[in-house]
């Protein structure tokens, strides 16, 4: 596995310089927290003096935006809150989860001032997309809430204010069903993690687990249960494709994609979550059922396209990962040790660890932390060595 690794130490260290953006999942401080796990694996000095090097890139680059007149995205999903949200939440990471002694609290506090700008904008665009819309900035103050024990006022006050909009903007289908458009992908309803039902059911849960929501408020609980029925009204009788793409479309039952960004994973993900706040016994049983067969699903690279974070095997890895910690059984861990042994298997003889990733956007998108080979190199990194660190709270799915 150490040839492997050193393999794709080599190809980031080679590319790394094609990075221009300051992000976690696309930018340098995707490539900083891949060799701070570098420096915890191999336990060698280098890696430490590369990872600090992209955290000061990543400063330069994110001043440097911030002196721009105007933010030009890179993709229909882009945002300046997002860039601005995924910097300070890899900040939070490395401050917190590392044993360095660093402090970027005067980052936060401009980070946070910007950000409440940004997310009033959003806000009244009624966006809450992870990426375009209001919850990029909301899972900044989710972390950053985490991180101070439930004691940032700021953060509780901007989360708060995010839900109670989000509750505004929610679209009533009937007395127990609502859901959200997504103003950036032409209002379109998507159902996922992604741009869906289950991005906003997966934001409010752990709105209760850091308790800005009180769990004890029953008037709440009936918002959050109206946006899981929503969900479970779409499901189909399909064991390799639960819950279509997008709601209210012609689209044909079959197989869907199996990733943490798209398909049934990211929903049943965010349905177990919350089920652990309503309690529903049979809603649970369903989502346990549910859960076991998309755990015997086979990579097929039409449906899991890359090995990747977000569309790939490793993003499988983590997911399962969480169900196996959360009902304390080893019923996944075939499933895991499936979904990590095939993270080489997408290897070609004529693209050498870039595993068939291709965005003619983004040159670096393949050597990324979500889309590329430092994502993918810090899983392997962590499926050899249990005491490197959890990277939930970087991804989709969140803290």
């Amino acid at each position: 596995m150490k040839n492997v690794l050193n393999k794709i130490i080599s190809i980031v260290e080679k590319e790394k310089y094609t990075f221009n953006e300051p992000t976690v999942e696309g930018g340098t401080m995707g490539v900083a927290i891949f060799y701070y796990f570098c420096h915890q694996y191999f336990n060698d000095d280098q890696y430490l003096y590369k990872a600090e090097e992209m955290v000061e890139k990543s400063i330069n680059l994110i001043s440097a935006i911030s002196e721009q007149d105007e933010f030009v995205p890179k993709y229909t999903g882009d945002s300046l809150s997002n860039v601005i949200a995924s910097f300070g939440k890899g900040l939070l990471f490395i401050e917190n989860k590392f044993n360095y002694d660093y402090d970027f609290s005067s980052y936060y506090d401009v980070i946070s001032e910007t950000l409440q700008v940004l997310v009033v904008e959003d806000m009244k665009r009624k966006d809450y997309d992870f990426f375009s819309g209001a919850l990029s900035s909301a899972y900044f103050f989710l972390n950053k809430l985490y991180y101070s024990n439930g004691e940032d006022e700021v953060s509780f006050r901007n989360l708060e204010r995010i839900y109670e909009s989000s509750k505004k903007a929610s679209v009533h289908l009937s007395e127990n069903e609502i859901y959200w458009v997504s103003p950036s992908y032409m209002d379109q309803v998507y159902l996922g993690l992604s741009h869906g039902s289950a991005m906003m059911i997966n934001f409010w849960s752990k709105l209760y687990k850091l308790s800005v929501i009180n769990s004890e408020n029953k008037e709440e609980k009936i918002w959050l249960n109206k946006a899981v029925n929503f969900i479970f009204e779409r499901k189909r009788d399909y064991v390799d494709g639960y819950f279509p793409h997008k709601a209210f479309t012609t689209e044909i039952t079959g197989k869907t994609q199996l990733s943490m960004c798209y398909g049934d994973l990211g929903v049943l993900y965010s349905l177990f979550n919350a089920n652990q706040i309503l309690e529903n016994t049979t809603y649970q049983k369903d989502i346990d059922e549910m859960i076991y067969t998309t755990s015997l699903r086979d990579q097929e690279p039409l449906f899991t396209y890359d090995t990747g974070i977000l569309y790939g095997a490793s993003g499988i890895g983590y997911i399962f990962e969480y169900f196996s910690g959360e009902k304390k059984q080893n019923i996944y861990e075939k499933t895991i040790n499936y979904w990590n042994n095939q993270i080489l298997t997408y290897r070609t003889s004529d693209n050498d660890f870039v595993y068939g990733f291709k965005d003619d956007k983004n040159e670096s998108a393949k050597y990324s932390f979500a889309w590329g080979i430092s994502g993918m190199g810090i899983r392997l990194m962590q499926s050899q060595s249990s005491h490197l660190p959890s990277i939930n709270e970087l991804l989709l799915i969140g803290i």
